[in-house]
């Protein structure tokens, strides 16, 4: 599909500039590199958590007004990929990429400005601007992400391991990464007046908008570049037509600065020449994966198995979600309700030490999924052998915890070591599932539709979460809060068991359609 005019504008300068200052490998690479960069980057949002106490100190925010803030930037995060899904199929992923540079430099700008003038904070619409702030940063971290993704694969469409593992890799990872940097003392405020000792906000949301910047300024680099490549690709297209509906070869030569000269001023395609070598690279891959695929984004959503892909991520991703959000309550609980049977008195630590484990094995899984994908596509093997093995293992670490609950544990081992391993169990299918997802949106509707197609899915996950999450919320405030034993949260976990019991009947269902059509799914 040529490049839309907005598309066209917006990577002007790095489709002029790129192939005179990189070749055609290093501009690949380095593109890929600051894609990376940017997925690394977008999911800094995750660090929210952290703000809670230095706005209660010093902007005298109350729990209900932080968890408005927090519940506002995850709606604006989960909410809008359909809309950028579409948007990047149509303008480029350029266009995501510049937005969300325009949503996060200017709204953490004002955050920081707020934070060191608590005079105003609570005055006239002060905190309603914050919370419109937050929900810009949620739909930017989205738009950045989605770039960054969408870059990958168009990259490398062939390679999953590239194209989809280290991505989400990356985002999975922003989290530990990010909370670590913020333990810099520069980050850090001693308070005087109340003998107390915080995070800098101010200074933690202004290193935020310069780091924007920067990252703004790769990814255009990295997503211009991605434009470059869909124009070389159209023009080939256009010569090959051209030579077939002439007798006689187009008597163009190839070289790169008649491609930009061509890119740049809308000549007359018919006497375009494009380098032998960008074609190379920019087709790496891409007609096999173009096989057997939806070729206009609209009709993805004429296909019935999307809708079911849609329903098992609602009922699959859900309950993983929900155990992220609840993980510290979920232990607290097991291990208050189990004291006099745990061999191991020191459990104070075991909320930190679950989400680390949580946190090693999801990024592990996301690494391994990959490489089993490649391998398997490689093959010419079907994607099924690594979901259905995943899907098999979310409901053994639902029936794990379901067990935790009812107070049946692994002989020998101690109420600490059982919730470590279910939390374990836990990241490799979520790490897993989050991977071997949008490999199958890939694969069954290639990229000129993923975007649309991953996008419009990202909600199921988003509406299974709240599902489970004010499941979980419900139940425990009716039958936790004065009967602190683990059998008061099971039902949460029966219901768990169900929904993934039928996620994997409702998969085997959509994988049947599938084979009919040949997909590698």
């Amino acid at each position: 599909m040529p490049l839309s005019s907005i598309e066209h504008s917006l990577s002007y300068q790095v489709r002029r500039w790129l192939p005179h200052v990189l070749s055609t490998r290093a501009s690949h690479r380095t593109a890929y590199v600051l894609s990376l960069l940017s997925a690394l980057t977008s999911g800094f949002i995750s660090l929210v958590s952290l703000y809670s106490y230095p706005w209660k100190v010093r902007l005298n925010y109350t729990s209900w007004q932080i968890n408005t803030i927090s519940s506002m930037a995850s709606l604006g995060a989960y909410l809008v990929p359909p809309v950028l899904g579409i948007l990047a199929d149509n303008h480029g992923p350029i266009t995501l990429s510049c937005l969300s540079i325009v949503g996060f430099i200017p709204s953490y700008s004002y955050l920081a400005y707020i934070f060191n003038h608590p005079e105003i904070s609570q005055t006239g619409s002060s905190f309603g601007v914050v919370v419109a702030c937050f929900v810009v940063i949620g739909i930017s971290t989205s738009a950045l992400y989605f770039s960054a993704l969408l870059t990958c694969t168009k990259l490398y469409p062939q390679r999953k391991l590239l194209s989809i593992s280290f991505p989400t890799t990356c985002i999975g990872i922003s989290s530990l990464v990010g909370s670590q940097i913020l333990k810099f003392k520069v980050f850090w405020y001693d308070d005087m007046s109340i003998n107390e000792t915080y995070l800098n906000l101010n200074v933690v949301f202004k290193c935020l908008a310069i780091l924007y910047v920067i990252i703004g300024l790769s990814a255009w680099v990295s997503t211009g570049t991605v434009s470059m490549i869909t124009y070389a690709e159209d023009l080939k297209q256009e010569a090959d037509l051209l030579e077939e509906e002439s007798d006689t070869p187009t008597d163009a030569v190839y070289d790169v600065e008649s491609f930009e000269a061509a890119s740049l001023l809308h000549t007359s395609r018919s006497s375009i020449s494009i380098s032998s070598a960008m074609l190379a690279t920019t087709n790496y891959g891409t007609q096999k994966s173009d096989v057997a695929t939806w070729e206009q984004p609209k009709s993805v959503f004429r296909d019935p198995t999307l809708y079911l892909l849609a329903i098992t991520m609602l009922l699959t991703l859900g309950p993983l979600e929900m155990f992220v959000t609840d993980m510290a309550s979920l232990s607290n609980l097991i291990l208050d309700s189990n004291k006099t049977t745990s061999s191991n008195t020191n459990t104070q630590n075991v909320p930190s030490t679950l989400l680390s484990i949580f946190a090693l094995s999801s990024t592990a899984a996301r690494l391994t999924s990959g490489v089993i994908s490649d391998y398997l596509l490689d093959h010419n093997l079907k994607l099924r052998r690594i979901l259905l093995p995943l899907l098999v293992l979310t409901l053994v670490s639902q029936v794990l915890i379901l067990a935790l609950t009812e107070s049946s544990f692994l002989k020998g081992l101690s109420v600490k070591a059982n919730i470590l391993i279910s939390g374990a169990v836990l990241g490799v299918s979520y790490g897993g599932l989050f991977t071997i997802y949008p490999t199958l949106v890939l694969t069954v509707w290639g990229q000129k539709s993923f975007g649309s197609a991953y996008g419009s899915l990202m909600v199921a996950p988003a509406l299974g979460s709240v599902v489970s999450c004010m499941q979980y919320a419900l139940i425990y405030d009716s039958r936790c809060v004065r009967n602190v034993v683990g059998t008061c949260i099971s039902a949460v976990y029966k219901f768990g068991t169900a929904q993934v019991l039928v996620a994997i009947v409702i998969t085997c269902i959509m994988l049947k359609g599938w084979g009919k059509r040949g997909h590698q799914a």
